[in-house]
């Protein structure tokens, strides 16, 4: 049964809610029951003479309450109910404290440069009205202003560093409606990111869906649920956490490995030290440059091939064990299209991955690549990416790369993120909102269990053709030139 706490006793949800209406509405309770309570007095009075007004009043206080708590309960939304409820059964310090913040409301926003003079001459100052103010479950302030004449949703993500340091918060996030026309501002107090979480392997005997993967989890406690159907770009600085995403996304879709139903093909170019602890969970695998220029281009003819084949048939791709999907993952992607002296190689690599960012969505081919820096001059193609993921970065413009500079202004403040964090970073929602995710940690035993329990079918070995050496020009030396003259 559910119940709330009421000093130190479980009182059923059920007499909360039949006593509410009589609480929000206490100007027609009083106008329905005052009178028999009224009568009370008399009553203790005058009862050992007439007895009968015990069973009269009884039944009549009981029928009127009935009544009004139909009549009131019939109009009454029940989303007021229960955030009178919550507001009712809060600690006290909480509705201390929304008394405080409704107080200084008006300091708040003349703080933040959101008030200004009245437009009909007066002089007198303007605040944005306070519609709403509560605690959620996760002991989140909720915020709920309206805006001036004028104002726009742009104006309050302005302000919203200053509303976050008046405040006191640790965080604070713009959360609008789908118009843009109106906005609930979002303050955490406590971080909920703070511990690191840790996600269990997936059973081998359990169909794992090959859409969407989770990754870990959001601010709000949510599991956070990565699309696979896209390709991804994560960036973060060293020791931000990027190999949490990545063996996260790895090791979700192990039984779909395991099974055939998903093909994985790696480059890492530092050596193998990263990906090389998987290794038997991919079907290609590249550590040279040669190698990974290869891989590339065959995936991206596969693709083109696939392409063709489903043309007339399907417009989007599902897994089989014949056409499987394939997940190319990109360690340190800046050493692959960036940091290589081989101009050739460089222009192959980025060719390939090209087509495969551009026509992979449709048929299933999807990169998911990692680097520290995103800015142009390392990575040319990255708008070709449709998702991205933030993590700490070194300054607000790298943040405002990955994400825009509209997610930086409603709070994706990916240079703030601690040190001491992996794993913490920001993420555009489906609905466009900014959202603050933490990646479960993934240990060097996991990813060895892993390897074991999900190797893929079958290895395809990458063959590197033998490139002749292209024939230099001999120059003639000056002593030549004049015996030939």
């Amino acid at each position: 049964m559910r119940t709330y706490n009421f000093f130190a006793h479980d009182v059923p949800y059920w007499i909360i809610m039949a006593t509410v209406p009589f609480i929000r509405h206490w100007r027609l309770t009083l106008f329905f029951l005052g009178p028999l309570w009224a009568m009370w007095p008399a009553y203790f009075l005058v009862n050992n003479r007439f007895a009968w007004l015990d069973f009269y009043l009884g039944t009549t206080l009981l029928a009127a309450c009935a009544i009004c708590f139909a009549w009131m309960s019939a109009w009454m939304p029940w989303d007021d109910i229960d955030r009178l409820v919550r507001y009712l059964t809060s600690p006290r310090a909480d509705r201390k404290a929304l008394r405080h913040f409704d107080k200084r409301w008006p300091a708040y926003m003349e703080s933040a440069g959101l008030s200004r003079k009245s437009l009909d001459g007066s002089g007198e100052i303007v605040v944005p009205p306070l519609y709403g103010l509560e605690f959620n479950e996760l002991r989140q302030l909720v915020v709920r202003p309206g805006m001036l004449l004028g104002q726009t949703i742009d104006d309050w993500e302005a302000a919203l560093e200053k509303l976050r340091t008046a405040t006191g918060a640790l965080r604070a996030r713009c959360i609008t409606d789908d118009h843009r026309t109106g906005l609930a501002i979002v303050f955490s107090f406590d971080d909920a990111l703070a511990e690191t979480s840790k996600l269990e392997l997936p059973a081998n005997e359990v169909a794992i869906s090959t859409d969407t993967a989770q990754l870990g989890f959001d601010e709000d406690g949510n599991p956070w649920n990565l699309d696979l159907r896209i390709s991804t770009l994560t960036a973060g600085a060293t020791g931000a956490g990027k190999g949490s995403v990545m063996w996260q996304t790895i090791v979700s879709q192990g039984p779909n490995v395991a099974a055939g139903l998903v093909q994985l093909q790696g480059i890492d170019l530092k050596g193998g030290m990263e990906l090389s602890l998987g290794l038997p969970m991919f079907t290609r695998y590249a550590t040279e440059m040669p190698e990974a220029v290869v891989l590339l281009e065959e995936a991206a003819q596969q693709c083109k091939d696939r392409a063709k084949r489903m043309a007339g048939i399907s417009r989007m791709h599902h897994a089989t064990v014949d056409e499987p999907m394939v997940m190319i993952i990109i360690d340190e992607l800046a050493n692959l299209v960036a940091y290589q002296t081989d101009r050739d190689l460089l222009r192959r690599a980025e060719a390939a991955l090209a087509i495969l960012l551009t026509q992979g969505r449709a048929v299933g081919f999807y990169v998911f690549g990692f680097l520290q820096d995103p800015r142009k001059e390392v990575l040319k193609m990255r708008n070709l990416f449709p998702q991205s993921i933030a993590l700490r970065l070194d300054s607000a413009e790298e943040g405002a790369m990955m994400l825009s500079h509209d997610a930086v202004r409603a709070g994706a403040r990916c240079e703030n993120i601690p040190k001491s964090q992996p794993g913490v970073g920001y993420v555009l929602a489906d609905n466009g909102q900014v959202t603050r995710v933490r990646a479960a940690y993934v240990p060097d035993e996991q990813i060895r269990e892993a390897a074991e329990l999900f190797p893929a079918p079958h290895r395809l070995p990458i063959v590197v053709p033998d490139i002749e050496p292209k024939p230099t020009r001999r120059t003639r030396t000056r002593a030549e030139g004049s015996e030939a003259a």
